[in-house]
């Protein structure tokens, strides 16, 4: 019997912090001044070969041209105070029905209760959802992106779509500064990047003209130093990230009603 969606498969020991991930982000959220991380990145997947009259390209630059022409502004589909924050542990315990450590999927999908909705499985196990970056292992152990151009345009329409519907989207990130990969599967031949779940409820344009999406992090206040920098920029690259490159949008999930 599979196990309900729910159910986080990572280690299940007494509530305790995460020192590696806590480390992660709060050098993400209080080091502004981090340098740009320079990670390889695959080249843009070929387009298939175009019938005549078909007008299809798979050009990044035009793609990105395309989905930040318009770009409504959104405000958070979640209001603040109904935010779910590490505080509020026995509530998620009691939601997802376990006595062990709880996990950021917990709280993410915990997030989505409070608001009325459900989210779906992870892309690679669901033909519904969108894995929009993968990674593949180098010989020397390191990871090369791959952006998934196709399934991350059909996710920012996605995303675009649902939002100004007043409807949250739990989403899987990767967080460059921390190393495991938890989500991966031996069955896929790729490397899963999700190692943080986060739920995506805004939009926006920032001052310098890049749009972004806005989330909610259980380990960050909305308007504190961290939850201000909670933000995903569609760049050129068609990679959804943070300005310094660190959190990067891994996969997307469709959102159900609860």
């Amino acid at each position: 019997m599979p196990l309900p969606f729910f159910v986080n498969l990572w280690a299940c020991n007494p509530w305790i912090a995460e020192p590696e991930r806590d480390a992660a982000q709060s050098q993400h959220a209080l080091a502004p001044d981090m340098p740009p991380i320079t990670d390889v990145v695959a080249p843009a997947p070929q387009a298939p070969p175009a019938e005549p009259e078909a007008e299809f390209t798979y050009s990044t630059e035009d793609w990105y041209r395309s989905l930040s022409e318009t770009w409504p502004a959104k405000t958070a589909v979640i209001a603040a105070d109904q935010h779910v924050g590490g505080s509020m542990a026995q509530d998620v315990a009691a939601f997802v029905g376990k006595e062990g450590k709880l996990q950021c999927f917990d709280y993410a999908a915990y997030q989505m209760h409070v608001a009325n909705f459900r989210t779906t499985g992870r892309p690679s196990r669901d033909a519904r959802n969108f894995q929009v970056l993968i990674e593949h292992r180098q010989p020397d152990g390191s990871l090369l992106d791959e952006v998934q151009l196709p399934e991350t345009i059909e996710a920012v329409q996605y995303l675009k779509e649902v939002l100004q519907q007043d409807i949250p989207v739990l989403v899987g990130i990767c967080l460059k500064y921390y190393s495991p990969r938890p989500n991966n599967v031996e069955s896929t031949p790729f490397v899963e990047p999700t190692n943080h779940y986060v739920v995506i409820v805004g939009m926006d344009t920032a001052d310098h003209g890049e749009p972004y999406f806005e989330y909610y992090d259980y380990r960050f206040r909305p308007g504190s130093p961290g939850g201000q920098r909670c933000r995903l920029y569609l760049k050129s690259t068609m990679k959804v990230e943070s300005l310094d490159g660190g959190v990067v949008l891994a996969e997307v999930r469709r959102t159900m009603a609860r």
